[in-house]
């Protein structure tokens, strides 16, 4: 048997399987444990995570749930896949749902979900309401109408007073208006305040207004335009990687084991055939022995018997003569 035709086919093997693994159905035990650990863990129904810390406590919560889905007969599917079987199970269950509630509207029969994909339902309507309610508060955070309001929020965020009553304050303090063509009755006698033009009222205020308004203008494009890391990603992927590779090196071990497991077979078949043939050899010279002694034992008998018959011959013909 040769073995590198064996290890050929089992590497092709091992890639069919690698390969048709991500498109095998979930078999309903693993369904169950699926929606058991998804109800026990809601983080992993959101793919909204605010910290580089959360993104990897969620992957890692994905990779123990597809190593205790891959434990159970059905599946076998990498973390990433059956990520993208939890999003694509919610979509078609999405779809199914409005198609249902069109039924109902135009009065035809509409079947019951069975008991596993009601609970999914119940999963990925969990999952909407959590992103409908961070599009709702994402305008009022991210895209006010007045950039003054979204400073203002910027400070309050950070710690700082808003600058609204920062104004009012100052202009409680402060004189009135400057008005240079409305003299004060006792401007003369009694010491006035010295009042100042609105542009020239604070004027280290209002520099360190604008400075900070510049500074949260700039941050917030910075951070508008900041493009999003892709992490999570490569993360999916290495663990992907590093499954596969597993498998690979796991089918290469029981491939390896199989082809010990022949060579041993052969070796004992050959040892038997050597004895076999030890064995027939010895047959074959005991019987040879056996009939040589035979051979020579006869050929002794019968050339007595013809030196006899030869001797008697010779006496009968002499008689005859004399």
């Amino acid at each position: 048997m040769d073995s590198t035709d064996t290890m050929d086919k089992g590497e092709l093997w091992v890639h069919k399987i690698l390969a048709d693994r991500d498109s095998i159905k979930p078999s309903r035990a693993q369904l169950r444990v699926f929606i058991e650990y998804l109800e026990a863990n809601p983080m992993l129904l959101y793919h909204h995570d605010k910290t580089n810390a959360a993104k990897h406590a969620r992957r890692m919560e994905w990779y123990k749930l597809s190593k205790k889905l891959n434990a159970i007969s059905g599946a076998n599917k990498s973390p990433a896949a059956w990520m993208k079987f939890w999003r694509d199970k919610k979509t078609y269950l999405r779809r199914l749902e409005e198609r249902r509630a069109l039924a109902v509207k135009s009065g035809a029969t509409v079947f019951p979900l069975c008991a596993l994909d009601d609970r999914l339902l119940q999963l990925a309507k969990e999952n909407d309401k959590f992103l409908l309610a961070k599009t709702v508060a994402l305008p009022l955070e991210m895209a006010p109408s007045d950039p003054l309001s979204d400073e203002i929020t910027h400070n309050n965020i950070i710690g700082h007073e808003p600058f609204i009553e920062k104004e009012e304050k100052l202009e409680e303090d402060s004189s009135p208006p400057y008005s240079p063509s409305l003299p004060t009755a006792d401007a003369s006698t009694a010491p006035s305040e010295l009042s100042f033009p609105p542009e020239t009222a604070a004027p280290h205020t209002n520099k360190n207004f604008e400075e900070i308004r510049s500074f949260e203008r700039r941050a917030f494009r910075r951070n508008k335009t900041r493009k999003r890391s892709s992490s999570g990603f490569k993360q999916d992927q290495f663990y992907d990687m590093f499954e596969r590779i597993t498998a690979l090196e796991e089918k290469r071990l029981e491939i390896d084991q199989i082809n010990a497991q022949t060579n041993r077979e052969a070796v004992v078949t050959a040892q038997r055939c050597a004895q076999a043939m030890e064995a027939l050899a010895d047959a074959i010279k005991t019987q040879g022995q056996e009939i040589a002694d035979a051979l020579k034992t006869n050929g002794n008998l019968i050339a007595d018997a013809l030196r006899a018959q030869g001797q008697i011959i010779a006496e009968s013909i002499s008689n005859k003569v004399l």
